[in-house]
This record gives structure tokens, C-alpha cells and sequence, in this order.
């Protein structure tokens, strides 16, 4: 999966828990988010130094409020592609060793084939294992 088709499945994917991700999929579309909050935030600083809700600084927040459900909803659907609930993106609130686990666990291959969360992301009908 290219970034713009891995940046257009996350939209798609707005507030979409169920299924599972590719790690193209996550890492693409996190980057992305990361990238242009971080561009957002630069511009912020530059332009609107003492940061009292100058028109970038509400780009920013807006940005970053706006994109909360789809970052978990991705990551949710990450974690499913490791076989792991959804819950364990809470094992990120330990300090340093839950981060580590999580980061871990995100960047994990797939589980090959159907798991309990649905079919292969990383596979087209024809192609699933054993199908």
C-alpha cells in the first residue's frame, strides 16, 4: 500500500474500529498526521509566537481534535491486524515499558490469513490463504 492510498483508507477508516490495518496503512497515515501537525505547529511558533489563539494555533488544536477518533480508530484496526483487542493500546499509559510493548505491538506483522478480527488486509479475496 503506496502513502496516498494508505492516506485515503485512513479517511475512509473515520471512526471505523472493527476490521484490521496494514502496517503500511498506520505508519503511512500517522506520518502523515504527525507531519502536517508538526508543520502546523512550526508555522504557529513562527508566526504566532506568544500563541494566544492566533489563526495557525487553531489549525493546530482543530487538526489534532479532529483526527482523535480516526488515530485510535487506525490504531485499533492496527492491533486487530496483530491479533490483539483493542484494549491493549492502554498498555501505552505504563511509563516506558507499555510504550515500548505498544510500539512493539504496532509495528508487528499481521497475523497471515483470517484471525478473529477478519480476513487479511494484506491479501485480495483470491488471494487469502487458504480460500
Amino acid at each position: 500500500m503506496g502513502f496516498g492510498e494508505a492516506i485515503a483508507s485512513f479517511f475512509r477508516g473515520y471512526g471505523q474500529f472493527s476490521g484490521r490495518a496494514r502496517r503500511s496503512e498506520f505508519w503511512f497515515a500517522t506520518l502523515f498526521v504527525s507531519g502536517v501537525g508538526f508543520v502546523l505547529a512550526v508555522l504557529g511558533g513562527i508566526f504566532d509566537p506568544n500563541a494566544e489563539g492566533g489563526i495557525l494555533t487553531f489549525l493546530y488544536a482543530l487538526w489534532i481534535l479532529g483526527l482523535a477518533i480516526p488515530n485510535l480508530a487506525i490504531a485499533s484496526r492496527r492491533l486487530h491486524d496483530a491479533d490483539a483487542s483493542f484494549g491493549y493500546y492502554f498498555i501505552g499509559l505504563v511509563p516506558i515499558a507499555g510504550i515500548i510493548l505498544l510500539l512493539v505491538k504496532l509495528a508487528q506483522e499481521g497475523t497471515p490469513g483470517a484471525n478473529r478480527f477478519g480476513d487479511s488486509p494484506k491479501f485480495t479475496d483470491e488471494d487469502q490463504p487458504g480460500g
